[in-house]
């Protein structure tokens, strides 16, 4: 109702995301999007497997998950973006149910009246405060860089495209930040700008990471342990 109503106003109403659950349940809302002038979708599946977004706390159901793709391929749309988030958690169960998907959603695509480019991107998960996984451990860099490494070639074995999001390196320096309790994380941090002159523009650079780990590391110790 809300979209519907700002469209007798006004020229063009954007919407960053949707909800594959908020399709699934307004059989319209596919429909509403294309008039609103909305070609490109996006959902965010979060969790590769059914396990993994209860994990995630990601409320969304296969029925409601099939059902909301089946409404967007309706509606002929010229591109679907699937927005997923590495935990390090994943394991071979997870990666098998992730393959039944990408089956399923390549025969829907191959049946569909057209086909839309079908886009995969990968973030890896920081665990923020005041969030459920606030005290759940950040996996290892580089096991969290090969789980997220799998996810993108069974997305492209299947067919489709992937686009990298956040990298490994900006993970890990975000949950570094918001997780500073002790004054000399930001003495680390202020010392590996000063030695890389790195400012934030658009990516957290490999240079910074590994400058913040040796400060981190001649101050701490292990900095993945830390």
């Amino acid at each position: 109702p809300l979209v519907g109503g700002l469209l007798e106003d006004f020229h063009a109403v954007g919407l960053k995301s949707q909800r594959f659950d908020a399709i699934a349940h307004d059989q319209g809302f596919a429909r509403l999007l294309k008039i609103a002038g909305k070609s490109s979708i996006t959902c965010g599946l979060e969790g590769i497997s059914p396990r993994m977004r209860k994990f995630l706390q990601k409320d969304l159901s296969e029925d409601e998950l099939y059902r909301s793709l089946a409404s967007i391929f309706r509606e002929r749309q010229r591109e679907i973006k699937v927005f997923l988030i590495a935990t390090g958690r994943e394991e071979e169960e997870d990666y098998a149910e992730f393959k039944i998907f990408l089956r399923r959603l390549r025969e829907m695509w191959e049946r569909a009246a057209s086909r839309p480019r079908v886009v995969f991107s990968v973030t890896p998960l920081v665990r923020f405060p005041w969030t459920p996984l606030e005290f759940d451990d950040m996996p290892d860099p580089r096991e969290l860089s090969r789980k997220a490494g799998f996810i993108k070639a069974a997305a492209v074995l299947a067919g489709f495209e992937f686009r990298g999001a956040a990298g490994i390196e900006e993970a890990w320096v975000s949950q570094v930040l918001v997780r500073a309790r002790d004054r000399r994380v930001m003495d680390a941090v202020r010392a590996a700008q000063a030695k890389t002159g790195f400012v934030f523009r658009d990516v957290v650079t490999e240079e910074f990471h590994e400058a913040l780990r040796k400060e981190l590391a001649d101050r701490h110790g292990d900095p993945d342990q830390f």
